[in-house]
């Protein structure tokens, strides 16, 4: 575990592969970490690719890429920081990573949950320096996702891989019980415009079972 010298504090816990030529970086909230550090260290021996688990984000904020209002009426609103957080990933964070745990990353691959999973499916038209992009259990009912990935013209990155579980639709809240619809109408997009998407519809609720839904998309996308 290191702490980021960046613009806010940032959590890295480093599952390194000796020899692999290829880095998985995962984006988990802080209550899942415990368990995704174990499950990095043993996809990194059995993918043979180092893993990369990053925690510590202001998850409302940095995973969401416009402003807009929170759910379930509890939930503070979310703040759309992702611009700058992609900014920090991208010229700090994953540099700074690499060359500390000396990874050789010919491939490169983002992995995210929930929130994480809609900032990693926003990447696509924001950055071309991962080879692959998984999303599971994505939050692709985020307020204009689908308009906005409607209008992106360019697809840099070579792979994505997408998950919902078959339960994540039945829930009280609108905005949220359009998961389905909505990450459907997102693959199709991205068929369309020439991108290779798997899609797969995997047993479970929002989060559970999570190990399951990591390892597929792991096969997916690192194999």
């Amino acid at each position: 575990m290191i702490q980021s010298r960046a613009y806010h504090q940032a959590r890295f816990d480093v599952a390194v592969a000796e020899g692999a030529d290829s880095v998985v970086y995962v984006l988990v909230p802080d209550g899942v970490l415990p368990d995704m550090v174990k499950w990095a260290e043993k996809t990194a021996g059995r993918m043979a690719c180092s893993v990369v688990v990053v925690s510590g984000m202001d998850w409302n904020k940095d995973m969401t890429p416009w402003k807009a209002d929170g759910v379930m009426k509890k939930e503070k609103e979310f703040e759309g920081g992702a611009q700058m957080y992609l900014k920090e990933l991208v010229s700090d964070y994953i540099p700074y990573i690499e060359q500390m745990y000396k990874l050789k990353a010919v491939s490169r691959y983002l992995l995210g949950i929930s929130l994480s999973g809609l900032f990693a499916m926003w990447t696509l038209g924001r950055t071309g320096i991962f080879s692959g992009i998984g999303s599971v259990s994505g939050s692709l009912w985020y307020d204009g996702f689908t308009d906005w990935l409607a209008k992106v013209s360019e697809f840099p990155t070579a792979r994505v891989y997408v998950s919902l579980g078959v339960k994540e639709k039945n829930t009280p809240d609108r905005r949220m019980a359009t998961v389905e619809d909505r990450t459907r109408e997102a693959v199709s997009l991205l068929e369309r415009k020439g991108v290779d998407v798997t899609f797969e519809m995997v047993p479970g609720t929002h989060f559970s079972p999570i190990m399951p839904k990591l390892d597929k998309a792991m096969d997916a996308l690192a194999r």
